[in-house]
């Protein structure tokens, strides 16, 4: 008659080792990229609120492009993108008439915003840009 032998602890405490070792840098990786793309996510939706801002202010009646370049600075210094080389296109704001549509678009490095340095692999865009078009204001309106 033959004895089953109960399984040994120190057996399946390897074999969780080598399970561990195996699963742990795929689930390091997926964490840090999740983090590195949901900061991008956020630095984007910041610079469309700012484009967005900036456009609203261009497009009425007195605005001058000095004023929206100045609200611009403004705002990019208060979500901390002062200092990345960012870039603006414009027209000239106070050249365009009633009802023409004003186009604003502001391209940010992503190499500048970027804190997290991970694995170059990562596929990640060279800029972020946000356009935003809006119709220029009228004194009447």
């Amino acid at each position: 008659m033959k004895t089953q032998s109960k399984p040994n602890k120190s057996n399946r405490r390897g074999t969780t080792t080598v399970e561990l070792a195996i699963i742990l840098p795929v689930l390091v990786v997926l964490t840090f990229g999740a983090l590195k793309y949901g900061l991008l996510f956020l630095r984007a939706q910041q610079v469309t609120n700012v484009a967005r801002q900036a456009c609203r202010l261009a497009i009425r009646p007195y605005a001058t492009n000095a004023m929206v370049e100045n609200e611009i600075d403004r705002l990019m210094t208060a979500i901390g993108l002062d200092d990345t080389g960012y870039s603006v296109v414009m027209p000239a704001v106070d050249s365009l008439v009633t009802a023409e549509e004003l186009t604003l678009e502001i391209t940010v490095p992503t190499e500048k915003i970027d804190k997290l340095t991970l694995p170059i692999w990562l596929p990640l865009p060279d800029n972020i840009i946000a356009e935003v078009s809006m119709s220029k204001e009228g004194p009447g309106t």
